[in-house]
């Protein structure tokens, strides 16, 4: 249920939610530990993974630009400037 709001220098340019990864962001996280170990492979301990991305569109950020992704009172902002 989780909805977050992805701002480009200020200006709202997506919105989205967790369903919008596979339904549940644990269903792509189970997606690739099964596609691992198709592949005799496993997840380790210490491994990041990125569970897809929740937002409704591609945006395409430029040098200079602010990046902010909002996800409420639940987990915050974060907040960068790409160099």
């Amino acid at each position: 249920e989780l909805t977050c709001r992805l701002e480009l220098n200020g200006n709202i340019v997506a919105n989205g939610s967790g369903k919008q990864v596979l339904g549940h962001p644990v269903n792509a996280l189970c997606w690739l530990a099964n596609a691992l170990g198709e592949r005799g492979e496993i997840l380790k301990k210490g491994d990041v993974i990125s569970t897809g991305v929740c937002v409704d569109q591609l945006v395409l950020a430029n040098r200079g630009d602010s990046v902010t992704v909002d996800y409420g009172t639940t987990l915050g902002k974060v907040i960068f400037k790409l160099e």
